[in-house]
């Protein structure tokens, strides 16, 4: 008979290791338990095909058509300027949130019966949890500021690298770059994980993990690596709250710091305030 004690659970493992596994495994397996894998009928399977066929598409054209959006733009802003290289990375954002929505919710919408609300556009449970989100952006805030110190960093924030010229482009960039976490926090954590759920079950969240984190291949290592930390971390609080709000708040008011704290390093930031 194995005389040996039984391995520590979440239950009764104590200090940081115990947090670590009640923020991670249990999670997972009260998620896992929540959502169950169901195999669904032929049609079904066929449908849920389609489905990621039509999310590698829209990946794709996310990466290279929506830059190549400015063309439709008036052509005077096609000279090489300040003004169109503005514009040109608005008219991006833009496209790339319409290019994340749009198609996507009309195909759960036709095929799997799936509505906004149902795909995370709901304001369920957002306030209650709203001093768990604060608190998130808290943790992250600290990782942030020490990955604005990074060399990398200055030459990457912000994207839209004459939107400091002046105030009111700033402004407008800010915006629009909103917007399109709008469609990032849509497509990732409303409909890759809401839309396969019911026959994938939890498991549509590590398989939102894989292409979340190669979207940020170009960016800063550091970054990159949070970008798992934080997708799952998000990806949870979508799956157990069916809201993607706290998504977009969180995402978009790091963004925002990061563009602050690199215009702030470069000393633009100032003197936009002052003029303003």
């Amino acid at each position: 008979m194995d005389s040996s004690p039984p391995k520590p659970t979440s239950e009764t493992r104590t200090g940081l290791l115990g947090l670590l596994q009640r923020l991670t495994f249990d999670q997972w397996d009260a998620l896992v338990d929540d959502n169950p894998v169901q195999t669904g009928t032929r049609g079904e399977q066929r449908v849920v095909f389609f489905f990621f066929v039509l999310c590698s598409l829209v990946l794709l054209f996310n990466n290279d058509g929506a830059t190549e959006m400015w063309r439709f733009m008036p052509f005077e802003y096609r000279q090489g300027t300040e003004e169109w290289r503005f514009w040109r990375r608005v008219t991006w954002a833009l496209f790339v949130a319409v290019g994340y929505t749009l198609p996507t919710w009309w195909f759960c919408r036709r095929y799997l019966g799936l509505g906004l609300k149902d795909l995370g556009l709901t304001t369920r449970g957002f306030a209650k949890h709203l001093p768990m989100y604060v608190a998130f952006y808290c943790i992250v805030l600290p990782f942030v500021v020490w990955v604005s110190q990074e060399p990398h960093f200055e030459k990457t924030y912000p994207l839209n690298r004459v939107a400091h010229r002046r105030l009111d482009w700033l402004i407008i960039w800010e915006l629009s770059y909103m917007v399109q976490f709008i469609g990032v926090e849509f497509f990732f954590r409303g409909v890759l994980l809401q839309g396969p759920k019911k026959w994938l079950g939890a498991y549509t969240l590590p398989l939102m993990l894989i292409p979340y984190c190669m979207l940020h291949f170009q960016k800063p290592m550091l970054e990159a690596l949070g970008s798992i930390i934080a997708g799952a971390a998000l990806g949870m609080v979508a799956m157990r709250t069916g809201s993607i709000l706290a998504g977009i708040g969180i995402h978009t008011a790091v963004a925002w710091t990061m563009d602050a704290l690199a215009l702030w390093h470069r000393g633009d930031l100032q003197r936009l305030l002052d003029s303003g």
